[in-house]
């Protein structure tokens, strides 16, 4: 993530020096209540923002920004502007997170719809079951948002539809516990870079395969 936000301030004529605040800010998020902390771990701009208002809520970081011209704070405006810019041109590659929308009776998905691309309905109730199953750990690399990030990462994760809805094509009956599981984003993200999507037991494999090298 951080060689992208480089290249993304390159692309957009903003200081490159903003890659070296970022990484100094989690360094002091690690002093505070950010055990093992890293801005770049993460994909959300939600997050960012959240964490933003907590960094500045410490009188030294705020006075260590005012006396730096603001700095730290635009530094890290340019990193959620990079985020979103991020999320969405996933989004336009068609990598597709689960957007969740009204509440359903029965467990029916795959209704097509236009938004920028061709996306598909997902179910909240099926969302929720799965979740209740497995609990807001991610099932491939076991990372957990409330045990790095505090209450602030509660009860967030993403869930990743096994069988890829896009080649589906049609409504069908889901099992939220064995075609649904909960992933971090950034596993999320890479299930997503080939089509269809790499199973939950093949990236699995991979990260093991990267860990015994």
């Amino acid at each position: 993530m951080k060689e992208l936000f480089k290249n993304w301030l390159i692309k957009n004529n903003k200081p490159n020096r903003y890659v070296n605040t970022i990484t100094t800010i989690s360094n002091d998020l690690q002093k505070v209540n950010y055990k093992d902390y890293d801005l770049y771990s993460i994909t959300d701009p939600t997050i960012a923002k959240k964490i933003k208002n907590d960094y500045f809520k410490f009188n030294q970081y705020f006075d260590k920004n005012k006396r730096g011209n603001n700095m730290y704070s635009s530094a890290f405006d340019r990193y959620i502007e990079f985020l979103l810019d991020y999320r969405n041109s996933i989004h336009l590659n068609n990598n597709i997170f689960p957007d969740e929308i009204e509440e359903s009776n029965h467990l029916y998905e795959g209704t097509k719809k236009q938004i920028i691309v061709n996306s598909y309905e997902r179910n909240p109730k099926a969302r929720q079951i799965c979740i209740n199953h497995y609990g807001y750990e991610c099932q491939i690399c076991g990372f957990n948002f409330k045990e790095t990030y505090g209450d602030i990462g509660k009860d967030f994760i993403h869930v990743h539809h096994i069988v890829d809805l896009a080649t589906i094509g049609k409504n069908y009956k889901i099992d939220p516990i064995k075609d649904m599981i909960p992933v971090c984003p950034n596993c999320h993200a890479m299930l997503h870079r080939k089509k269809p999507a790499y199973t939950p037991q093949e990236l699995k494999q991979l990260i093991q395969n990267k860990n015994n090298n």
